[in-house]
This record gives C-alpha cells, sequence and structure tokens, in this order.
C-alpha cells in the first residue's frame, strides 16, 4: 500500500517543477508571457526583472541645513544618513523602510520640481513628507530653529559626475512655542459638583 508521505511527495515535485517552470518564463524580458501574470489573479508568480525599461542612473538626496542666532548658516548636512549596515541587517532592517520613502518621495519632489507651479509644488504629499523629514530632524539636533532644505541630484560613487541642486526650499521659519502664562493669570472656572448620577 502506498503511504500518505509518498504520495505527497509525488504530488508536490511535479507541482514545484510547473510553479518553477513559469516563473522562470515570466522573468524573459519580452512580452510573449505577459498573458500568465495576467492570469494570475493571486500574484503567485514572481517578478524578478532586475532592471526597469530605463534604469536608474542617478541618486536624489534630501540635504538641509540650520541657521544660527546670529544669522550665520550652518553646513549642509545629510537629512537621512545611511545607518551603518549590521550582520543581523541580512534578516531584519525595518529602518530600511523609512530611508527607502524619503528617498522615494525626493526623487518625486525632484521630478514635481521641473513641472509643477511653485505653489502647487508646496502643496505636493513628497513636499510635506520631506518638509516634515527634514523639520523632525532639526528639533531632534537642537530644538526648533530655522531652516532650508535641498534636493540634490548625484551619480553615487560617480565622483566624475558633478552634484547638482534640484530645488531649494524657501527659510522655513518655526514659529516659537507660545510663553506658558503663569498660574495667577489663568481663570480658573470651578465647575459644579453632582452629587447624585443622573439615570440613565
Amino acid at each position: 500500500m502506498i503511504s500518505p508521505r509518498t504520495l505527497l511527495r509525488a504530488g508536490t515535485l511535479p507541482l514545484f517543477g510547473a510553479a518553477l517552470a513559469v516563473t522562470a518564463v515570466s522573468q524573459l524580458p519580452g512580452h510573449s508571457f505577459d498573458r500568465l501574470r495576467r492570469r494570475d489573479l493571486f500574484g503567485l508568480i514572481p517578478n524578478w526583472k532586475f532592471f526597469a525599461p530605463i534604469p536608474a542612473t542617478d541618486d536624489h538626496e534630501v540635504f538641509h541645513r540650520t541657521r544660527t542666532e546670529d544669522g550665520e548658516w550652518d553646513q549642509w548636512r545629510r537629512t537621512s544618513p545611511p545607518a551603518p549596515r549590521k550582520l543581523a541587517h541580512l534578516v531584519w532592517f525595518p529602518g530600511r523602510r523609512a530611508d527607502k520613502g524619503v528617498f522615494d518621495h525626493a526623487t518625486e519632489l525632484a521630478q514635481l520640481a521641473v513641472l509643477a507651479d511653485p505653489a502647487e509644488l508646496a502643496l505636493s504629499s513628497s513636499y510635506l513628507v520631506v518638509a516634515a523629514t527634514v523639520r523632525r530632524t532639526v528639533a531632534a539636533a537642537g530644538g526648533p530653529t530655522p531652516h532650508q532644505f535641498a534636493i540634490i541630484k548625484h551619480a553615487g560613487s560617480d565622483d566624475s559626475v558633478a552634484p547638482e541642486v534640484i530645488l531649494l526650499s524657501p527659510v522655513i521659519d518655526p514659529p516659537s512655542p507660545a510663553p506658558v502664562p503663569p498660574i495667577d493669570a489663568v481663570a480658573v472656572e470651578a465647575t459644579p459638583v453632582v452629587s447624585s448620577p443622573r439615570p440613565l
């Protein structure tokens, strides 16, 4: 009598082979097997094509600088410098998602800077996300202070290509926190105490 384990193994191997063949042919650069992916309602066929039709050759990075109380500007700094890699990052690296998010928004903001009106650009989601990231970084470094950010396009490790400023934000001057009034100036209203609760 054939054991259930043998039957499972006999059915699994052909299924695994078919899945491997479908995955392999759907990675080919042509569009001959795109109909397989169109029929994949549950997204079971992975897409491991390494390059897009036009691979990216430039990086967009966010830099910022702060203004001191004397009115002088500090040097430009990376807003999200790359974290030092550890061996554990091969398995678990959630901080990479935040870095990737800033990179994606900076790239989209660089594209919008060429096309959009400056007033519309300041209302875009990418501008608001980048501005909020810079504001949080500045506040963590030394409190709210006037600052400015820039989107820089560079060629990564290729030093022969000079970096290019794509977008330079206006000076962002965060409002100073309102002073806390002294306790004598605060009017405290006494609330009446209900002796017995109201029935529901």
